[in-house]
């Protein structure tokens, strides 16, 4: 006997959802599992990626690294792209694809590659400039109407979490970002608005349903542009010589992989699924070295484990924050209790009070060229820390839970913010910068040595604490009183996130 299957319908004007079954399909536990594999895998391959390209610098030019990277865009975008040829009205729209395709596939490395000098700027600062800056520019670009707050969160957790990580891969870390090459670190944030501009291009034309064969167009946009710096720079870059390096051949290769996992990951979760996994490549950069020094260790392991696996859990809470913006899966709720939007406005103030708070005191100890000591020390301030804007990023998912009437998403709130402010404790204290301009330079070039040294000291900073307290207390109430249960409501309507 067939069994009858309970469908979801809407409500009729004026009356509330009379839906009593489950809905039909895969269970969004499933599809959640494949969009965290799927954002996973792409993280590991821009990490790959970052590793090739930081090493082929010391042997081709920047404009033969460019190539390289335009040459796998075009491969990437053309294997995984739909090939559909539209004319009249769209044709507009595929000239904008064609030249977003340039810039982001052959202008963007080209600016990220002729901005590197050696090892300067730092890879720590690179790889945050190039990923999680770049995934907080779609993130804030394509966030879900309704659904801002949380993606400005997600972005804030996402850019705290990925600092946390880079800052810890040493002591004293190199990461001091616009501190010492602001204008080389201006032009790979200025990369990323291409970047950003091409996927949220994308995701509009989707939305639209005006998308024939844009992702084709890009394609061809970056082969032409990849044409265009081949022969304006053969000579210059010695691109001839550099064709035979298998340096630029893993450069195109790791390239394509990037941009065919792009495509899917787009069509799988929209650009929000693209921007949360452009969080957490300097996590699964730090794994693959966790990995390496347990099967065989190729050298040193400088590399603070504890507060980088912490910040790598805050940057995936941000993650999670910003693909579930994407999720269609949510209801109209109940308006949030007062003692909940007063948690989390009191949250905010506090975390707003923690970013001009004193954090930490660094300080310094050296010896002078002529043998004389010298002692200093500075203080920086929350928003001079991983913690101030960590905290920050939980204050508003507070506010996201008090102030959104969408009950869907409630529970991943509440389990992000728990997750984030878990870890917390392991690298709040984190600096985002050691050098200062309070220090003399040829005393800070010698941080780490037995010339010159750095600690840091952290203040007791209660304002920050309450302000994790505060967003928690409003997170978790919000969810209690949303519970069917709580809420009176039939249990099969329950929380779909």
């Amino acid at each position: 006997m067939p069994q009858q299957v309970a469908t979801r319908t809407g409500p009729p004007s004026g009356g509330r959802s009379e839906r009593r079954g489950r809905a039909t399909g895969p269970s969004l536990s499933r599809t959640a599992t494949a969009a965290f594999a799927l954002a996973a895998l792409l993280a590991t391959a821009i990490a790959i990626r970052f590793a090739f390209e930081s090493a082929a610098l010391r042997q081709i030019a920047p404009a033969a690294s460019a190539l390289a990277s335009g040459v796998g865009v075009a491969a990437g975008l053309g294997i995984a792209a739909s090939w559909r040829v539209a004319g009249g009205s769209y044709r507009r729209m595929q000239l904008a694809f064609f030249a977003l395709g340039a810039l982001a596939g052959v202008g963007a490395p080209l600016a990220v590659a002729t901005h590197r000098y050696s090892d300067a700027p730092p890879g720590s600062e690179v790889l945050f400039l190039t990923t999680a800056c770049w995934a907080a520019m779609l993130a804030v670009l394509v966030g879900a109407r309704g659904q801002r707050l949380k993606t400005i969160a997600g972005a804030v957790l996402g850019l705290a979490g990925a600092a946390g990580i880079v800052a810890n891969w040493e002591r004293p870390s190199s990461f001091s970002v616009f501190v010492r090459y602001r204008s080389e670190e201006l032009w790979m944030l200025a990369a990323g608005v291409a970047w950003a501009a091409l996927w949220a291009y994308a995701e509009r034309a989707a939305a639209a349903r005006k998308d024939p064969g844009g992702l084709a167009s890009a394609a061809v946009g970056a082969a032409a542009g990849a044409l265009a710096l081949a022969l304006s720079r053969w000579e210059m870059a010695d691109i001839g010589d550099a064709l035979l390096s298998p340096a630029f051949w893993a450069i195109a290769a790791s390239s394509a992989v990037v941009w065919a996992s792009s495509v899917v990951a787009f069509r799988r979760g929209s650009s929000r699924l693209l921007a949360a996994a452009w969080f957490l490549p300097a996590a699964a950069l730090t794994a693959l070295t966790a990995i390496e020094q347990a099967l065989k260790p190729f050298g040193i392991q400088p590399i603070l484990l504890g507060q980088a696996a912490a910040g790598a859990v805050v940057a995936a809470a941000g993650a999670v924050l910003v693909a579930g913006a994407a999720s269609a899966r949510t209801s109209p709720g109940s308006s949030a209790p007062p003692i909940a939007r007063a948690a989390a406005l009191a949250a905010s103030a506090c975390a707003l009070v923690a970013l001009v708070t004193p954090a930490l005191v660094a300080r310094v100890f050296a010896t002078r060229v002529d043998g004389s000591a010298f002692q200093a020390s500075f203080t920086l301030l929350g928003a001079e820390t991983v913690g101030g804007w960590a905290v920050l990023g939980l204050s508003l998912v507070g506010l996201a839970a008090a102030f959104s009437r969408r009950s869907g998403s409630r529970g991943t709130l509440l389990a992000t913010a728990a997750l984030a402010s878990a870890a917390l404790p392991l690298v709040w204290s984190t600096p985002l910068h050691t050098l200062s301009s309070a220090i003399p330079s040829e005393i800070q070039v010698d941080y780490g040595s037995e010339f010159a040294s750095i600690r840091f000291e952290a203040l007791r900073v209660p304002v920050l604490w309450f302000a994790v307290a505060g967003a928690l207390a409003a997170t978790a109430v919000v969810w209690w009183r949303s519970r069917p249960e709580a809420a009176g409501e039939d249990p099969g309507r329950g929380d779909a996130s």
